[in-house]
């Protein structure tokens, strides 16, 4: 039964001004109104490509149930399984505390927060970027100082780190080949669904030297060939 019997809610499936497909949300999210959701997200993700943030407009969402946070937690699965993301925009304070409490706001990137950084680090002799979060446009200038600090410090070859990282789109992909351009780079893992997908996707897991074991910052031949 709908919290306190209001109104059925809708799910409305937009573009942004970009071509992005999004979803906006009002009334009540439960168990009378999950199969909306949904249908509605279904129709989204068919049209969401690898590296795409798909944003779900929360702003008007009054009430949301186990039920619905199950069903929120799906969409970010099924997602991460296409290599996309869920972005949450209209945060309201109501959502931001039920995810908080329930622990899950980690997997959830609220629109207008930042998304993630890099931080450069010495491992083995070798440099390292960490990177973390989601990478997009937004902290492309963060990460591509990361990474000319890193390159113009180990010419023989430097590490990306992106075990912490939840989400990202062709950004990263750009600035990972810009800096190949000039040094062997390595890509440490392990990779998580998203960042595995959007790699797989391009055909570039086969461009990058992938390490996946614990702690294998490894060595890159400088004199490979870079296609």
């Amino acid at each position: 039964m709908s919290h306190l019997g209001s109104a059925r809610p809708i799910a409305r499936v937009r573009s942004d001004a970009g071509g992005a497909p999004g979803l906006d949300l009002h009334g009540e999210l439960d168990h009378d109104t999950v199969d909306d959701f949904r249908e509605a997200l279904d129709a989204v993700l068919a049209a969401t490509r690898p590296g795409e943030s798909i944003v779900v407009d929360c702003g008007r969402l009054e009430f949301c149930d186990s039920t619905g946070l199950a069903a929120l937690l799906m969409a970010q699965r099924d997602a991460a399984s296409r290599g996309a993301g869920i972005t949450i925009s209209g945060m309201t304070d109501y959502l931001r505390g039920l995810l908080a409490v329930t622990g899950v706001s980690a997997l959830f990137h609220e629109s207008g927060a930042p998304f993630g950084g890099a931080t450069l680090e010495r491992r083995e002799g070798r440099a390292v970027v960490r990177l973390h979060g989601e990478i997009d446009d937004d902290c492309a200038d963060e990460v591509r100082s990361a990474l000319d600090e890193a390159a113009g410090s180990s010419p023989a070859g430097i590490s990306v780190d992106v075990a912490g990282l939840r989400f990202a789109d062709s950004t990263l992909l750009h600035l990972l080949l810009s800096v190949r351009e000039r040094v062997p780079v390595r890509v440490l893992g392990p990779l998580r669904p998203a960042v595995r997908t959007l790699l797989e996707a391009t055909g570039l897991i086969r461009v990058f030297d992938l390490a996946e074991g614990d702690g294998d910052v490894g060595g890159v031949d400088p004199q490979e060939v870079r296609a």
